[in-house]
């Protein structure tokens, strides 16, 4: 219990601004409890695994909702086998894979992150991406961490 394996990505350089302004992908997240649920009941644990993408103007305006999806396996715990996490990136959408099947494919469109999330509906914000691609924050270098945290209950709540 309360071990927090990840596989994730920051930028190189954060050319848009502080987090999440220029970006953060989470390839996979998993909680390590064996009896964990959500505040729907739903089993969160260790037979569950979520893909999201961190991307706002400020931490108030973190979209993540509007780009991650959650698996759970059927039966099964995630330390039952080995896996396969993917992330297939290009200039139009990115694409996170689960043993070779798609589980989340964010496609941002030509008005890119920012009205993908609908931030442009928000007022008193200024877009950081303005001057980047419609895949900004996005469109940058980023670097790989593998991660496993122990302790903690942040996450778990």
């Amino acid at each position: 219990d309360w071990i927090w394996p990840a596989i994730w990505m920051l930028p190189r350089w954060n050319v848009y601004g502080n987090w999440p302004a220029s970006g953060e992908i989470d390839i996979m997240e998993s909680r390590g409890n064996r009896d964990y649920v959500n505040p729907d009941n739903v089993s969160a644990g260790v037979d569950s695994v979520g893909n999201t993408l961190h991307y706002g103007a400020d931490f108030f305006t973190n979209s993540w909702p509007t780009a991650h999806k959650t698996k759970n396996l059927q039966g099964r715990t995630f330390a039952d086998d080995f896996h396969k996490f993917g992330l297939e990136w290009d200039d139009t959408s990115l694409t996170f894979t689960l043993d070779g099947e798609e589980t989340l494919k964010v496609e941002p469109g030509p008005g890119g992150f920012w009205e993908y999330a609908g931030l442009d509906q928000k007022p008193g914000y200024d877009n950081p991406w303005k001057d980047g691609s419609r895949m900004a924050p996005f469109d940058q270098e980023f670097f790989l961490i593998l991660n496993v945290a122990v302790g903690g209950v942040n996450y778990f709540r």
